[in-house]
């Protein structure tokens, strides 16, 4: 049976002061804001199909930053020459194939299609500059679990996030995909918790788990904004969560 959305509220860890915030919020705009709508309207979209090669492209390689110095700090002014590739790390295919993808993946195309779709709606709709999705994932070559990005609207960003103690004391989001609890900076410059700096114009952020049967972590939402204190309103903290509500709702993970 499916949670409704304050139940959704009270499994992310948030403070009592929030949730309520998030639930006046939730009364007056549930049937008039269009955070509500997008994840409905994406869900019951068709998506293109067969791909042409362009377009199987950029839902299957992303263009990531080189990182520094024990691969802990992203090089936001230095593009990694290879771009990363989904078909590799997700489906374990070390080869880029059409064919295969329009074929025996196409599942899978279909839902990395939605899932850019939600994350472009959702940056347009909350106004914050950037917006993943994380799916966890047991890594290539036995190096434990970590969130692999799968769609995301913004700049360049690394694109796994180990899911381990030693990273989650640096990182929200592995944090996040640990604990399977949300995680809200209001201010970047005085927060004093985890936070893996992936561009200096961010400001505020909101990272989220999304979550199956029994409280099981599937992946996280992330959102930033580079505008101060963008998360101290909660009429911008309740878009995300009514997004990430309805990603679980409609199971938007199923097939990936």
């Amino acid at each position: 049976e499916t949670m409704n959305f304050p139940q959704y509220l009270g499994q992310l860890g948030l403070s009592k002061e929030v949730i309520a915030q998030v639930e006046e919020v939730s009364a007056l705009l549930e049937t008039s804001d269009e955070a509500a709508r997008i994840v409905p309207t994406v869900n019951a979209a068709s998506s293109p199909y067969p791909l042409d090669e362009k377009t199987a492209r950029e839902l299957f390689t992303y263009t990531i930053p080189l990182l520094g110095e024990g691969g802990s700090c992203s090089l936001q002014d230095r593009p990694d020459p290879t771009p990363f590739s989904l078909l590799a790390h997700l489906l374990h295919q070390p080869e880029f194939s059409l064919s295969s993808i329009n074929n025996q993946f196409k599942d899978t195309a279909a839902q990395l299609w939605r899932l850019n779709q939600v994350m472009d709606r959702l940056s347009v709709v909350s106004g914050a500059e950037w917006a993943g999705v994380y799916s966890k994932k047991s890594l290539k070559d036995g190096d434990g679990s970590g969130l692999i990005k799968l769609a995301y609207r913004g700049s360049i960003s690394r694109p796994i996030f180990p899911l381990t103690p030693e990273f989650a004391e640096i990182s929200n989001n592995s944090w996040v995909g640990i604990s399977g609890k949300a995680k809200i900076v209001e201010d970047v410059n005085t927060y004093t918790g985890p936070y893996y700096n992936c561009d200096n114009k961010v400001k505020s952020e909101l990272c989220v788990p999304l979550l199956g049967d029994g409280g099981s972590i599937l992946g996280i939402v992330d959102v930033e904004s580079w505008q101060d204190r963008f998360f101290s309103q909660p009429v911008n903290v309740w878009r995300v969560l009514r997004v990430c509500y309805d990603l679980q709702s409609y199971n938007l993970f199923e097939k990936i």
